[in-house]
């Protein structure tokens, strides 16, 4: 791996604020509202154009922004719109408890990783676990609103149910000292030890299953003074075992999304973040039926969309000296912000990774030994650029996110081909596709260069794509998806053996 660029060079090219690309995981952005863009699958996942929030899901290519806007979506809905000019309606009244379902250990400790024993009940457990915490806190900050407000003693009874089932700080509580009514409570703690002593009063809601849990902490959190609940379910495809495997993290989700009732409950939303093979996957499942149950959105970069965000980070680390690269470049250069968007694949990470090769690169020519003065002002020329792109091509673009463990076989005739992180097909460093494989023709794909110029029997195909659900005389489908494949490929790509299988040609 090259060396990043230093603080000394960066700040020679005014990056005072340090590297601009060097961050590609929206966890990691600790300023992510001053560059992010707000493509239009933001304000739909918003609910911004219909003013009635709904439970939904906004689907990207893997380095596409599903995490960046899962981060923007928790930033509006606990502080509203920055520009009050803002796109559309806004249709969340403040406060919103937003619960981030983005840390899974315990629902996969709850079924020891076998996740075919999952039910609706591992991720409620999971999510009350988070909110209950979240509620705590609530009550703590807002202690003296709270105090003044009637709550009822069935609602005292399930507060109480959830922090002894559900937080380590307050679960098995027992003061003798605790006064028997919330009037008495001088402080919070003494409020949470009150809802406790009642809590024995509520525990019929654990009969209630999935959704009576979710119903009852979701009815005593408005009780509280909350206008919704929101769950941010994201990262689920980023697990150690599930990274490479769509369809896992599709089996995760199902037993959650094909509940309706929690789907359309009252005072709740569910909003997924996921990449679009996890969605091809879940698509596939009779029980979740996606287009019935439940909305999708996807994420679409355009150039013009990658550009802005080239500008936007040139501009935060900059403070604002710098909004396009040619800037810095030679004067041969005024268009280095064009030729990197249309190199990316309209992918924003993968825009991140070529930038900063640039920046790499521009350092080594500045640090050459004999190239001139040390004390000039570096430049971007178009030899820099050159091999900048040469390396993201050979090193960064071959990436695929959800490759196999092993990978496609490393010889020289199946490097010719690439399956990129957007699911399109390259041949020889040219992308050949217009449209994006779906997961069934990737499978497909990944198979034929694991083995090229192998016949592979139609029977093998079938069990290695579709598993336990192949049939043979389900062989339609197959037909279908290889049908499919060789139009975005080439006809001349795959040949039939008659009766038996396929050939892949790499030549």
């Amino acid at each position: 791996m090259e060396p990043l660029p230093t603080n000394e060079f960066l700040k020679k090219l005014g990056f005072v604020g340090g590297n601009p690309f060097s961050e590609t995981q929206a966890e990691e952005e600790d300023n992510l509202s001053k560059y992010f863009v707000d493509l239009p699958a933001f304000y739909k996942i918003l609910d911004m154009d219909t003013g009635k929030p709904k439970s939904s899901i906004l689907g990207a290519d893997r380095g596409c922004g599903k995490s960046a806007n899962r981060k923007n979506v928790e930033r509006w809905l606990l502080q509203g719109p920055a520009d009050k000019s803002s796109k559309g309606k806004w249709a969340w009244k403040s406060p919103v408890l937003v619960i981030p379902y983005t840390d899974f250990s315990r629902l996969r400790a709850s079924v020891n990783d076998d996740f075919s024993k999952l039910h609706p009940e591992h991720h409620v457990d999971s999510i009350l676990w988070l909110g209950v915490a979240s509620l705590v806190e609530f009550v703590e900050k807002n202690w003296n609103k709270i105090r003044n407000q009637e709550l009822g003693e069935w609602d005292l009874a399930r507060l109480g149910y959830f922090f002894a089932h559900y937080s380590e700080r307050w679960g098995g509580s027992n003061n003798s000292k605790t006064p028997e009514s919330v009037n008495k409570a001088q402080n919070s703690i003494e409020f949470f030890q009150v809802c406790i002593l009642h809590s024995s009063q509520a525990e019929k809601i654990s009969t209630g299953g999935s959704s009576g849990l979710l119903k009852g902490f979701t009815e005593v959190a408005l009780a509280l003074g909350y206008k919704s609940v929101v769950v941010l379910v994201d990262g689920v495809d980023e697990i150690d075992i599930t990274a490479n495997k769509p369809e896992l993290s599709a089996l995760i989700l199902k037993p959650l999304i094909s509940e309706r009732v929690l789907m359309q409950m009252n005072g709740l939303t569910f909003k997924f973040f996921l990449p679009n093979q996890v969605i091809g996957f879940l698509e596939e499942i009779p029980e979740t039926r996606l287009g019935e149950r439940i909305k999708s959105h996807e994420i679409i970069w355009n150039e013009q969309a990658i550009q802005k965000l080239l500008s936007l980070r040139l501009r935060a680390f900059s403070n604002s000296r710098l909004n396009d690269l040619a800037q810095i470049s030679t004067p041969d250069l005024k268009d280095i912000s064009n030729v990197l968007a249309s190199h990316v694949a309209n992918n924003p990470r993968n825009l991140l990774r070529l930038a900063e090769q640039v920046l790499i690169k521009a350092e080594e020519n500045y640090k050459t030994p004999g190239i001139g003065d040390k004390n000039r002002l570096p430049r971007i020329t178009k030899s820099i650029l050159d091999d900048a792109l040469s390396f993201y091509d050979e090193h960064v673009a071959p990436n695929n996110a959800y490759a196999s463990a092993d990978g496609p076989k490393k010889d020289a005739t199946a490097n010719k081909w690439r399956i990129t992180p957007e699911l399109h097909v390259a041949y020889k460093g040219k992308i050949i596709t217009k449209e994006k494989l779906d997961p069934k023709e990737f499978q497909i794909l990944q198979l034929f260069l694991e083995r090229p110029g192998e016949r592979l029997e139609r029977a093998e195909i079938g069990k290695a794509v579709w598993k336990d659900k192949w049939v043979d005389k389900y062989g339609w489908v197959l037909n279908q998806t290889i049908f499919r494949l060789r139009k975005k490929i080439g006809r001349e790509r795959i040949k039939t053996v008659r009766g038996i299988g396929y050939i892949f040609n790499v030549e």
